[in-house]
């Protein structure tokens, strides 16, 4: 739906936008040896643990809403 309304630049930008999440967030879900050491000993830290399929699915739809949100004003150029 977003290339169709935005045209094939729209659909290109979303795509990489979303390759590049799935990698950030691929990343920050595989924590460390160090990283788990610090989650069980700090209870606040392990609040900030990330959950690799609820955080992407949240970060996609953020992305689209946006890119129909800049479809819908012709605004993929800038």
């Amino acid at each position: 739906m977003v290339g169709s309304q935005a045209g094939g630049a729209g659909a290109e930008l979303l795509c990489a936008q979303i390759l590049m999440a799935v990698g950030a967030v691929w990343t920050h879900s595989r924590p460390s040896a160090g990283m788990l050491a610090a989650y069980e000993a700090d209870p606040e830290l392990a609040g900030h643990r990330m959950a690799f399929t609820p955080t992407l699915r949240k970060m996609i739809d953020t992305l689209v809403a946006g890119a129909l949100a800049l479809a819908s004003t012709n605004d993929f150029e800038n």
